[in-house]
């Protein structure tokens, strides 16, 4: 989450100081960077990987005790005529549509709602990821504190809030307050993560089928980035459909209510699995 708010800040002020290219070479060089350390100082602990081997050796190949899989036609039918699954992804797949919002078109907005140069805007947009480290934690303590490992009651909750919060955010962000807005994007940080970690693994892997854990949470995850994609599309076309209107030039009210009204849809998709219990079985 740090590295993601550190992004915001880079790239900004690389645009604002070397233009729209230097959004693009500046974040490059720090991975370079950052590739070229761990080429050189990272270790894979090869006497570790030695001890594993002399024991494999000495013990084969350790089996689990019941060798029967589910087979790769087993799991897919499985994970797909599983109606729970579809609801997560459809839950994840509108909280994604208004995520990426925020995160592909939040600094936009902000650069031209308050009128601010890229680099200053990244600055704001960059609180996000932190109000999105105590979401991803206070999610899921709270799905086990409060309500029985259940996860789709505080997926719900959050993102009710999300809705609210973000048709808060236009005319917060339009009244130019600094303050006010950075405080609300760390809450709107906090709604976004706090459901988004849930859906994209735990709730899934409770949710699954017997031996399909893994494909539970791919098949979720999939559905969750078409929504991922088909939110900045439609944003995109919202944004041009409503430019020229009066009253709005730029379209971003409207936008942005479409926003939350994908927070609010995603948030009656998980409130149909409220009562949902994790299944009951081990992985064989």
């Amino acid at each position: 989450m740090v590295a993601g708010a550190a992004t915001y800040v880079v790239s900004g002020f690389a645009a604002e100081r070397f233009g729209w290219q230097g959004a693009f070479f500046i974040p490059a060089a720090v991975m370079f960077a950052s590739a070229f350390v761990m080429l050189v100082f990272l270790r894979e602990q090869p006497e570790q990987l030695q001890q594993d081997a002399t024991l494999g050796a000495e013990t084969g190949p350790i089996r689990p005790a019941n060798d029967a899989r589910n087979t790769a036609r087993e799991i897919f039918l499985l994970t797909i005529t599983n109606p729970k699954l579809w609801l997560l992804g459809l839950s994840l797949g509108l909280l994604n549509a208004c995520r990426y919002g925020f995160l592909d078109w939040g600094l936009t907005h902000l650069k031209e709602v308050q009128e601010t140069g890229v680099g200053h805007a990244a600055i704001k947009i960059a609180v996000l990821p932190f109000g999105a480290i105590a979401g991803s934690y206070i999610a899921g303590w709270a799905t086990d504190r409060f309500f029985d490992s259940r996860r789709a009651p505080v997926t719900c909750i959050l993102l009710v809030a999300l809705s609210l919060l973000t048709l808060l955010y236009h005319p917060v962000a339009n009244s130019k307050s600094v303050p006010a807005t950075m405080v609300l994007l760390i809450l709107i940080g906090f709604c976004i993560y706090g459901p988004q970690v849930l859906l994209v693994g735990t709730a899934p892997a409770d949710l699954a089928r017997k031996g399909t854990s893994a494909a539970a949470a791919g098949f979720v995850n999939c559905l969750g980035y078409i929504g991922a994609a088909s939110g900045d599309y439609f944003t995109g076309r919202s944004l041009d459909a409503a430019k020229g209107v009066a009253g709005d030039s730029t379209g971003w009210e409207n936008t942005i209510y479409l926003w939350a009204a994908w927070a609010f849809a995603a948030a009656v998709a998980a409130g149909l699995l409220w009562g949902a219990r994790a299944v009951e079985h081990k992985e064989s």
